[in-house]
């Protein structure tokens, strides 16, 4: 079963615009406005920049934290660019 959304799965914003359908039955990725416009210009560099800009208002990151959000954020943007179905 699909769950409701609450925030947007890459910047954490709470304004959903756009369900993203994946492989997997019933698996929704959920963006915002300004994530749908990276997403749907492949503009894959500033999608990583807006979710590590997003995270790094929450708290205080050092370079070496940096690195490691980093690294977590590319590897989710590598998994939404997998999983997701696109229309033909």
């Amino acid at each position: 079963m699909d769950r409701q959304p609450l925030f947007c799965d890459f910047c954490a914003f709470s304004e959903i615009s756009k369900a993203y359908p994946t492989d997997e039955p019933g698996i929704h990725w959920y963006a915002c406005p300004a994530c749908v416009e990276l997403i749907e210009n492949e503009d894959w560099d500033r999608l990583v920049d807006r979710c590590l800009a997003a995270y790094g208002q929450t708290r205080f990151l050092s370079d070496d934290e940096k690195r490691v959000v980093l690294a977590q954020v590319e590897a989710l943007v590598r998994a939404f660019r997998s999983f997701r179905l696109v229309p033909a």
